[in-house]
């Protein structure tokens, strides 16, 4: 989940603002995606993962935890678009919404 006091994917994308602006010029676009828990097999075997998935799906607004096929979905629309740039995308089931 995203903070809006300066951690997180939000103060990374606010830094590289200036670099943006020039290469936006330049016709690159720079984007990011930055997810929420997702259910990967990298959970197999985790101690904790289980309650970890379970609290997640609790709390989010979509009552779920990701899926790596949501993130590839994100990633796939940014980048076929050819008019957003300097984007941080939230792919958290709107967990950011929690505050």
């Amino acid at each position: 989940m995203a903070a809006a006091d300066g951690e997180g994917p939000l103060r990374s994308a606010s830094a590289q603002r200036s670099p943006l602006l020039k290469d936006g010029r330049s016709g690159i676009i720079d984007n990011a995606v930055a997810p929420g828990l997702v259910d990967t097999p990298w959970f197999d075997g985790v101690d904790g993962a289980d309650a970890a998935k379970a609290h997640v799906a609790g709390v989010v607004p979509l009552r779920r935890v990701g899926r790596a096929e949501d993130i590839a979905g994100a990633v796939h629309d940014l980048a076929h678009s050819s008019y957003i740039t300097g984007e941080v995308l939230l792919v958290d089931g709107g967990g950011h919404l929690l505050g």
